[in-house]
């Protein structure tokens, strides 16, 4: 139903409750669809606040001519408690949605920093391999990917057993 149309729409468009006794006799034409119901009491409540209306909680009675006021108090009762319940979900939507990109913050940052030990420890070992076999760092480098391939060991395990001990032969 549009913002504005028949009673629910106004509801949502005030942000305010309506009640309406006798609806088939009231010539209003935003109850026409109440009416074509049978309808002849009728009550909507807004769900959410004056800010932000998510809906309403309409009520139609076919068998009297009028709500009586502790019903309407119920009534808009659990309209609140819709409203709470469904702030909560939102809530808890955008906390969890927080923390899964907190998460993955963390996830990312503690991923740069191994890249970063990671190439400080080959960088490392590369300038080790230039200084005692007097290579280039191209050639450095090259030396330290071949080892790592005809040692069947991954170069970041080659290089950090050269830095650890300085030896070339491991």
């Amino acid at each position: 139903m549009p913002v504005g149309a028949a009673v629910c729409g106004r509801v949502v468009e005030r942000a305010r409750p309506e009640v309406h006794a006798r609806v088939d006799a009231d010539p209003d034409e935003r109850l026409s669809h109440a009416r074509e119901l049978g309808v002849t009491a009728y009550a909507s409540f807004p769900l959410g606040t004056r800010d932000r209306v998510l809906g309403t909680l309409s009520v139609g009675s076919r068998t009297r001519p009028a709500f009586e006021q502790p019903e309407l108090f119920v009534l808009g009762l659990a309209a609140d408690l819709v409203t709470v319940a469904a702030a909560r979900d939102r809530d808890a939507a955008a906390v969890d949605a927080a923390v899964s990109a907190r998460t993955a913050a963390e996830d990312r940052a503690a991923h740069l920093e191994r890249a970063l030990v990671t190439n400080r420890t080959i960088t490392t070992a590369i300038g080790i391999v230039m200084a005692r076999t007097d290579r280039t760092e191209q050639q450095a480098g090259q030396w330290l990917t071949e080892t790592s391939q005809h040692t069947n060991r991954k170069v970041i395990t080659l290089a950090d057993a050269i830095v650890h001990t300085g030896a070339l032969d491991s």
